[in-house]
């Protein structure tokens, strides 16, 4: 089905579902917001499974533009260059420091999600028997997957903030905030769990997924957006594992250390990934996928080249050794239509990673997993194996000549980082990739330079996590509770 069906169809259930509010209690009625329907109170059916679940990656698609553009800002790949930001906010870092770039959004939109997947679970558990237990639970395994994302996600926007893992249905229910590694756990075993419903969830799911999870994402991403059929409960969990290796990562690089890193190598063979013996140029975009159209009640890619969107790459990424000759900065940033200037700041080329408003974003694709493996290997594994990985990549997707043994583990995050820059630019990464590599000091040194050398003021310097927003602080203040406070509030 595709997402605008699925849009058009919720509306079409959305009147049912307040009438019966209405009916058994005035204080229950609840308006929904048509983007982001909640189907509690929905016939509990096989098509109400449907919606529920298809509605759920809806969601979680809006929200993976929001993180492309503020993590690609905070990250400083790229400049959002739009004029009328110098009048209202101090400061030209401010313009892509964000603080109009959905910092609040990669809160509410992660959590207005995470709700509808709690009443996706109860209109599973309640669902009538035209389900059987196999497809009850494959469709289980597509929720808790989703939940782990979109908790990542949060995680990641708000690093030692932490997050708030006991999501109910109602947008009132104000739960406790936990640590970060807390909140990692909790993503880990709920991958898990998707995994063990996926195992038990038959040949078949009861739904048709978006295009970009049966393999068809379509045209437009840079790369070319190959897809990975994860259309059945079998091959889906290839994708939750790629996922758990991601996951894995990141817990390692913070504390974890060994385990961590070796469980994401098991991971890793239990996904998608190529290897390294398997890895091509052409297959280097194997993955899972967004899809966007111009249809009508459906959404558009929001990134294409600038020509009016105001997107701009930070030009400091000509500095890197011989990358104009990088076959992937060829192939992911163009000239400039106009140059762009906002406050002594200027750049003259744009980001060409998304083509068209109907490119496909990745969820996560093989590059990716390349890297993660090459990191897993170093720190946990085989330094060589390390090696064979970077120069794979290095090779295959960036047209380089391979490089030499690493020095050390500096020389080898360096080299990490550099590949991480061109491989998965405006994916999401570097700013992740970055603070969790370097720490602080690392993101520190992403800061801009004015044209007359002079860098940002330190109040305007990269920003290392999103605070709570006052909203959220606000309700949580309250409930007069101080066991619900939120960090930082």
């Amino acid at each position: 089905m595709r997402y605008s069906n699925v849009k058009r169809a919720l509306r079409a259930m959305i009147p049912a579902a307040v009438v019966l509010s209405s009916a058994c209690s005035v204080d229950s009625l609840t308006v929904p917001n048509k983007n982001a329907p909640n189907l509690s109170g929905t016939q509990n059916s096989r098509a109400a499974v449907n919606l529920a679940v298809l509605g759920m990656l809806s969601l979680a698609r809006n929200n993976e533009q929001g993180w492309l553009g503020s993590a690609a800002a905070y990250g400083r790949e790229y400049w959002l260059m739009q004029p009328q930001f110098g009048g209202t906010i101090s400061g030209p870092a401010r313009d892509w420091k964000v603080a109009s770039l959905n910092g609040s959004g990669l809160w509410g939109g992660y959590f207005r999600n995470l709700r509808d997947v709690a009443v996706a679970k109860q209109v599973l558990d309640t669902s009538s028997a035209s389900l059987s237990a196999a497809e009850k639970s494959a469709a289980r395994g597509v929720i808790y997957t989703f939940e782990a994302l979109e908790q990542l996600h949060v995680i990641l926007s708000r690093d030692t903030v932490g997050t708030v893992t006991q999501v109910t249905g109602t947008p009132t229910d104000v739960r406790p905030f936990v640590s970060r590694d807390s909140g990692y756990k909790f993503v880990t075993a709920i991958l898990d769990s998707g995994l063990a419903a996926l195992n038990a969830g038959g040949s078949a799911f009861p739904f048709t997924l978006p295009g970009g999870f049966i393999g068809n994402p379509g045209g437009g991403f840079a790369p070319g957006a190959v897809g990975f059929d994860a259309s059945t409960p079998a091959t889906f969990a290839k994708f939750n594992r790629a996922l758990k290796a991601r996951v894995e990562v990141y817990r390692a690089s913070i504390g974890c250390g060994a385990p961590c890193y070796q469980a994401a190598l098991t991971a890793l063979g239990a996904s998608f990934f190529t290897g390294v013996a398997g890895f091509t140029k052409a297959n280097r975009a194997l993955g899972v996928y967004h899809v966007y159209s111009a249809a009508t009640n459906d959404v558009t890619n929001g990134y294409i080249p600038a020509q009016g969107q105001f997107n701009y790459i930070n030009t400091t990424i000509k500095t890197v050794p011989n990358v104009t000759a990088d076959l992937r900065y060829q192939e992911k940033i163009g000239p400039a239509a106009l140059v762009g200037a906002v406050e002594g700041f200027t750049s003259d080329i744009e980001p060409t990673v998304y083509a068209s408003f109907s490119a496909p974003s990745p969820i996560i694709r093989n590059e990716e997993l390349i890297l993660k493996y090459a990191e897993a290997q170093y720190f946990a594994g085989s330094q060589s194996e390390a090696l064979a990985a970077i120069n794979a990549v290095r090779t295959l997707s960036g047209g380089l000549a391979p490089r030499g043994a690493f020095t050390d583990a500096n020389d080898f995050k360096t080299e990490l980082l550099a590949q991480v820059r061109l491989s998965l630019l405006f994916e999401g990464h570097r700013w992740v990739d970055v603070r969790r590599l370097l720490g602080n000091a690392g993101l520190a040194n992403l800061r801009l330079t004015y044209p007359s050398g002079i860098n940002e003021p330190a109040e305007w310097s990269v920003a290392t996590s999103l605070p709570v927003p006052s909203g959220e602080c606000d309700a949580r203040k309250g409930t007069g509770n101080p066991a619900l406070a939120g960090p930082g509030c």
